[in-house]
């Protein structure tokens, strides 16, 4: 028999393996009770969630019971509730530290040579062995030709960029390639054991590819090929990387702290402005210790490297992430809309059109992030943030699950949001991309009718009317959204809409006479400005006061543990690589479909 720890809604849920059994847990990142209907319908929570992004953090799991380690004290807002037999879940993925042999670093960058008179391109792996760092280079034939024997001995490899003929040794198209290739291996890299697959990487064509004809990394840093405009890399890096790249170091000292926006058990989320160019932004500050004592690692790394990769208008944008001895920071889009659950809860409902016009949005992003091979599995109206002039963002990628590209499988964990749990997460029948299509189906319902399909606070019969009730509609939904929600929300993932492709989506009359690539260009003015009446960037009107009223000092104090910025930034083995800056070569602008 397993325990279910059940925090009200808006918490999320994560499987989580241990010794003396499996155990569930459900509970909020930032420390917040979540949110639930009253007797009229309406929305409440007692405190909320940090209204900003990424801002609630990538700590999801909070098993009750660990085999090698103790278990960490659950929050105060979370009680327990018997739920009957659950089924089992294992690690989202293996450690980084279970793996000895030639790591991926990442694509430094590139070089046009000639090869038997021809005219190539070779990019600059970096490779990380217990030596050092060497660089061995490949041409795109010989990822190609990497990639076929890996599938051809059995092992399951995402899918290689095409080769493209035309326009080949265009700057734009290398620097692009120079990333797809990149992200290639780094999902190639991102073994999950609980698919029951072999891991690539004990092979040896990886070795082979990764060590063949290596060379010191000093031989090409400070070189033309290896320089400021190298695609950042997105796996585990040196902590130097910036120093890499001739850029200086970002730290808590660019900044000036403005209001505190969100705070939770993990950290703190404050509006700030940064001294030079005096741009807002929403900075996120983690602590270390509780991220490690909470078993968050891998989510925090993952939230890193997804938000790292994803360039789109409707995602929020990561410009840096720094380290302190003690704390993590993402330096991240500052959001003053707040999020689509704030809004919702004062309107009750959104107007048709609106609510098309969002989900719209949400479609190009959850689109982007499938074409990288992300599943996102955390899409609710807490995490869809508004910009200034009322574009959505999505944001917290801390769930997200990366090396996924199939609709129906790909990964098996347990893990999300219980108001939208598609019936394959809950029956442990393994998922893929689907299920955020099934999330989209969800707060579509809930943006037109103002609550969820099935929504009771029960979890055993939410889960029940999941699996089998059936789905009605108020009368008010016209029959095209009814049956696009119908569609999204197919209990068998393989037969619902966009398990195949976004173009599903795309396509069905629900979005007939819409403009997909004026809405990616951002042409289309939004239905709702939430800043409207604000009187200026600063104001945080969208948030809510019991954060907005907090000294800032004490964001201050807690930021920086008691250890001048400047010199605590001592390197950590275990968020190596968390280190960003945004690169000046990367645009946002680019075209609908694949991204």
């Amino acid at each position: 028999m397993s325990s279910l720890l059940v925090s009200s809604r808006g918490a999320r849920v994560v499987m989580a393996a241990s010794g003396r059994g499996r155990s569930v847990a459900i509970a909020s990142p930032f420390s917040y009770p979540g949110r639930w209907r009253d007797g009229r319908g309406h929305i409440e929570r007692s405190s909320l969630p940090c209204p900003l992004i990424a801002q609630r953090g990538p700590c999801t799991i909070e098993p009750q019971h660990f085999a090698e380690s103790e278990s960490p004290a659950l929050s105060s807002v979370a009680f327990s509730r018997q739920e009957g037999e659950a089924k089992c879940g294992e690690a989202e993925m293996s450690s980084p530290d279970d793996y000895r042999g030639p790591k991926f670093v990442g694509i430094m960058g590139h070089d046009n040579v000639s090869h038997n008179g021809s005219k190539t391109t070779v990019y600059f792996v970096q490779v990380q062995v217990p030596e050092g760092m060497f660089i061995v280079k490949h041409r795109y034939h010989e990822f190609k030709d990497f990639h076929d024997k890996l599938s051809s001995e059995g092992y399951r490899c995402p899918a290689l960029p095409p080769k493209k003929f035309l326009g080949s040794f265009n700057k734009e198209f290398i620097e692009k390639r120079q990333q797809e290739l990149a992200n290639w291996l780094h999902l190639l890299c991102q073994f999950d054991p609980a698919s029951g697959n072999s891991d690539p990487r004990t092979s040896e064509l990886f070795k082979e590819f990764m060590l063949t004809n290596k060379e010191p990394l000093e031989k090409y840093q400070g070189t033309k090929a290896i320089s400021y405009d190298a695609t950042p890399p997105t796996s585990q890096s040196s902590e130097d990387e910036t120093s890499m790249y001739n850029t200086p170091k970002t730290s808590l000292d660019d900044f000036e702290l403005l209001k505190v926006i969100g705070k939770g058990s993990y950290g703190k989320v404050t509006l700030v402005r940064k001294k030079e160019g005096k741009r807002l932004f929403a900075m996120k500050s983690l602590n270390k210790s509780n991220v490690k004592r909470r078993n968050q690692v891998e989510h925090t790394r993952t939230e890193r490297r997804v938000l790292g990769r994803a360039k789109h208008p409707f995602i929020v944008h990561l410009h840096y992430a720094f380290q302190t001895s003690q704390k993590l920071y993402f330096v991240l889009d500052y959001c003053p809309g707040g999020e689509l659950f704030f809004h919702l809860s004062r309107m009750e409902k959104f107007e048709p059109s609106m609510a098309r016009y969002y989900c719209a949005e949400i479609t190009l992003a959850l689109e982007h992030l499938h074409d990288l091979g992300v599943v996102y599995r955390d899409l609710k109206p807490e995490n869809i943030l508004f910009d200034s002039v009322g574009h959505v963002l999505l944001a917290d990628f801390g769930l997200a699950k990366e090396g996924i590209t199939d609709g129906a499988e790909g990964t098996n964990s347990m893990c999300g949001t219980p108001e939208y749990l598609p019936p394959e997460i809950l029956d442990r029948v393994g998922h893929g991309t689907a299920v955020d299509w099934w999330a989209m189906g969800m707060v579509l319902y809930e943006m037109l009718t103002g609550l969820p399909p099935w929504y009771t606070r029960n979890r055993q019969k939410l889960f029940d009317r999941v699996r089998n009730a059936p789905l009605t509609f108020p009368d008010d939904v016209d029959p095209v959204a009814r049956d696009f929600i119908g569609g999204l929300l197919r209990r068998d993932p393989i037969k619902r809409l966009g398990s195949k492709s976004a173009d599903e989506v795309k396509n069905h009359p629900y979005f007939s006479g819409m403009s997909w690539q004026d809405l990616y260009d951002r042409k289309i003015p939004p239905p709702f400005n939430p800043c409207a009446a604000a009187g200026n960037a600063e104001e945080t009107k969208n948030f809510e006061a019991e954060f907005t009223k907090m000294q800032i000092n004490s964001v201050e104090n807690s930021a920086l543990g008691g250890v001048r910025v400047s010199d605590a930034s001592r390197p950590s083995m275990t968020f190596q690589g968390f280190t960003y800056n945004t690169p000046n070569d990367l645009s946002m602008s680019g075209s609908v479909g694949r991204g």
